[in-house]
C-alpha cells in the first residue's frame, strides 16, 4: 500500500509500521481513540484492539458508584463502547485485567505524594508503565510491530525515533509521554497528531463511529469526585490536622491536612485577610502549610530528579520547560548530571510544585522529562 491511499491524516502524522502490520490499538471507549483505530483500519493494517481494566476503588470494595456506570474511561460503559467501535470496524478485541499494576504505579503513588507534600501528574505514569509498558507486552505476545493510541503527537524518524508536539496545540499531549522509555517510543505510532480535535470529531461522523458526540473523559480516570474526598476515603498520610502559618511563621489559622492543598491553591482556606493568601509551601516534617502573597509563588529554579532522556540536550543547556499539562512552556538553561538537572528560568514561573511532571522542550521535539524535586529559593 503505498503512501499516497492513506488517509491525509495518517499520511501527515509522522512515523507509521510498514503498510499491513499488525498493531495493537490502545481503545479506551473515547472518540480519540476510535478515530486512530478506524484510520489504521482503513489504511490496510491488521488492527487488534485493547483496553486496560485499570483499578477502581468502588469495584475493590464490591461496591457500584452510580456515577462510574456512565462515565470514565475504565468504566463499563466505557467497555460497551469499546465493543461497539470493533463491531463497527470488525476489530478483534482484548480486555486486559491490569488491576494490581495500576494500583501499584499510579494509585498508591498518588496517594503517597500528596500525603508527602507533593503534587503528582498520575497520567504520566500510566503512559509509561501501563499504555507502553503492560499493553507493549501484550503486543509482543499478538506479534503486533506496533503499538497506537489516541495522543495528540507525533513520532517522527525511524532510526533514531523523535517525539514531537501535535499539530493542534490546544490538544497537545506531548507531556504527558515525557518519561516514555526510548524503546517504547522506537514502536509507538500516533495517527493523530497531525489533526485537531475538530477534525477528530468529524472523521468520527463521517466514519460513522458509535462515539461521535460522546463528551471528554476525566482528567483522573480513577477519583470520581474531588481528589481530597478521594484521598480521605483512601486513608494515606498527610490528614491529621495542623497549623497554617504565614511566611514569617505566624500563627494564621489550621489546616485539615497536608494532602488537602497543593501551591498556589488560594479557596478553602478559612482565613480572613485584607489581601488574597495562597499556598506557598508545604511542610510535612512539621505539619504546616504555609501561606503569603502571590508574589511568593513566583520561582526561577528548581531541580528535577528522575530524568528521561528521548533527545540529547543543546550543547548550550538552552530548552523550554513545561511544568504542568496547563502551563506553557518556558524558556529555561539546564544544568544536567545524569538523571538529575537544574533548570534556570528566563522568566519566573508560577506556582512550581515537588512531585509535578516537568518536560523539556527544543522547539516541538520533546528532549525528556523528571520529577519536580525541590523548588530553590
Amino acid at each position: 500500500m503505498a503512501s499516497a491511499t492513506l488517509h491525509p491524516a495518517l499520511a501527515r502524522c509522522g512515523w507509521l509500521p510498514p503498510p499491513g502490520s499488525r498493531v495493537l490499538v490502545a481503545l479506551s471507549g473515547g472518540v480519540d481513540s476510535a478515530v486512530a483505530a478506524a484510520l489504521l483500519t482503513t489504511a490496510g493494517y491488521e488492527v487488534i484492539a485493547a483496553t486496560m481494566k485499570t483499578w477502581d476503588e468502588y469495584r475493590d470494595r464490591g461496591e457500584v458508584d452510580p456515577q462510574r456506570a456512565e462515565r470514565g474511561c475504565c468504566s463499563m460503559a466505557a467497555v460497551a463502547d469499546c465493543l461497539a467501535i470493533c463491531d463497527v470496524l470488525h476489530l478483534p478485541y482484548h480486555l486486559l485485567d491490569l488491576q494490581e499494576p495500576f494500583r501499584a504505579a499510579v494509585v498508591t503513588p498518588f496517594i503517597a505524594a500528596y500525603g508527602a507534600g507533593r503534587t503528582p501528574s498520575p497520567c504520566v505514569p500510566c503512559n509509561a508503565e501501563l499504555k507502553f509498558g503492560r499493553l507493549l507486552e501484550e503486543a509482543d505476545r499478538l506479534a503486533c510491530a506496533a503499538i497506537a493510541t489516541g495522543h495528540y503527537a507525533r513520532r517522527v524518524g525511524d532510526a533514531e525515533p523523535a517525539l514531537w508536539r501535535g499539530v493542534d496545540g490546544s490538544r497537545d499531549q506531548a507531556y504527558y509521554l515525557a518519561t516514555l522509555r526510548p524503546a517504547a517510543l522506537a514502536r509507538a505510532c500516533f495517527p493523530l497528531g497531525a489533526i485537531t480535535k475538530a477534525a477528530t470529531r468529524a472523521l468520527a461522523r463521517e466514519l460513522k463511529l458509535p462515539v461521535a458526540e460522546k463528551g471528554e473523559s476525566r482528567e483522573i480516570c480513577f477519583v470520581h469526585d474531588d481528589y481530597r474526598h478521594f484521598l480521605a476515603r483512601a486513608g494515606g498520610p498527610g490528614g491529621e490536622p495542623g497549623l497554617m502559618v504565614d511566611t514569617t511563621g505566624r500563627v494564621v489559622g489550621r489546616h485539615t491536612g497536608i494532602r488537602d492543598y497543593t501551591l498556589g491553591q488560594r479557596r478553602h482556606l478559612g482565613i480572613a485577610a485584607a489581601a488574597p493568601y495562597y499556598v506557598v509551601a508545604l511542610r510535612p516534617a512539621t505539619n504546616e502549610v504555609v501561606v503569603g502573597p502571590a508574589a511568593c509563588l513566583d520561582h526561577r529554579k528548581i531541580e528535577v530528579e528522575a530524568m528521561n532522556w528521548l533527545a540529547p540536550l543543546p550543547a548550550n543547556g538552552h530548552c523550554t520547560a513545561q511544568i504542568r499539562a496547563t502551563a506553557p512552556a518556558t524558556a529555561a538553561t539546564c544544568e544536567a548530571d545524569g538523571d538529575w538537572l537544574r533548570l534556570t528560568f528566563a522568566t519566573p514561573v508560577r506556582a512550581p510544585a515537588p512531585g509535578q511532571t516537568v518536560a523539556l522542550f527544543t522547539g516541538d521535539r520533546l528532549l525528556g522529562g523528571g520529577t519536580l524535586a525541590r523548588v530553590v529559593e
